[in-house]
């Protein structure tokens, strides 16, 4: 009789007997056909030969149960997006995860799912355990610069961040409260939902010089002269006083001169007092005739 080797609870195994011609199992076994034993058990085979002489034989198959195979997760409950978790196996020997998962090994789920593990225990029986791995995703942080994201040295501006209940700014910025930038820099924020889940995103601030404008000391000059005002700038466009758009203007008579230089938007101004004096009159009177005598001695 060929010995069958042990089964795990609900595995099916085939008895055969040998040395006889024909064969009956007790408890209703067939010879040769797999059937599912529900427990350990020991099972008697008649054997009859050609000569209608019958001898018995018994086996006993060990049924072992099935592992209890528990999953665990560290750490425990919903994880953010981007975070890692690592998954356990217990109540076995060795343990296989559906992909990517190995045991004990941290790994970074992309979304919500379930996952399963295959345990075996000493006796080589296996059991399955499942458990689902939450991911909420992180939200999305945008930012809004008022008036703009590049301004002028000393203005003003607004960083207005949202898409968070929680949003930490660098730098000491108050969200949405307006702040004067001393130079360009770089702004991040931190945006916390209800989840505990975190992003962050980033605004450059761009701070413009503004344009320097110098016309120079209030001028005087003679009458039929003339003094040219400059007032050039790279990148910079020009009004005076008079509309003139040019960056240089010939003064020839007296009065305010005044110049606004924009670059960038950004803006200055400067204004000069030109006085046109008129050349003196000089009278030396009418032409005088003087008598010369000579006097001999």
């Amino acid at each position: 009789m060929q010995t069958p080797a042990s089964v795990c609870i609900g595995g099916s195994l085939t008895l055969n007997g040998s040395g006889a011609a024909t064969y009956v199992w007790n408890a209703g076994i067939l010879n040769g056909v797999s059937f599912v034993p529900p427990a350990t058990a020991t099972y008697t085979v008649t054997g009859t030969d050609l000569y209608n002489c019958t001898n018995t034989a018994t086996v006993t198959v060990p049924v072992y149960p099935l592992p209890v195979i528990t999953a665990s997760a560290q750490p425990l409950g919903p994880i953010c997006e981007g975070t890692s978790c690592t998954l356990n196996g217990g109540g076995a020997l060795t343990y296989i995860w559906t992909n990517p998962v190995i045991n004990n090994v941290a790994f970074t789920p992309p979304t919500t799912a379930t996952y399963t593990v295959i345990g075996t225990d000493a006796n080589n029986c296996t059991n399955t355990s499942t458990i689902q791995i939450v991911v909420n995703p992180l939200p999305i942080i945008t930012i809004v610069a008022s008036p703009n994201d590049t301004i002028c040295a000393g203005n003003s501006v607004t960083l207005t961040a949202s898409g968070a209940p929680s949003l930490s700014w660098s730098g000491g910025i108050v969200n949405g409260v307006p702040f004067v930038p001393p130079t360009s820099a770089v702004y991040t924020v931190i945006g916390m939902d209800a989840n505990n889940c975190s992003n962050s995103t980033f605004q450059q601030i761009i701070v413009a010089p503004l344009p320097v404008v110098n016309l120079g000391p209030d001028v005087d000059i003679c009458e039929g002269d003339q003094v040219v005002l400059d007032a050039s700038t790279n990148g910079a466009t020009y009004l005076w006083q008079n509309g003139n758009i040019n960056p240089t203007i010939t003064a020839t008579q007296s009065g305010l001169y005044w110049v606004t230089v924009s670059v960038n938007n950004c803006v200055d101004s400067d204004s000069i007092i030109v006085s046109v004096n008129p050349y003196p009159i000089v009278d030396l009177g009418p032409d005088q005739t003087f008598a010369m005598v000579l006097l001999c001695f």
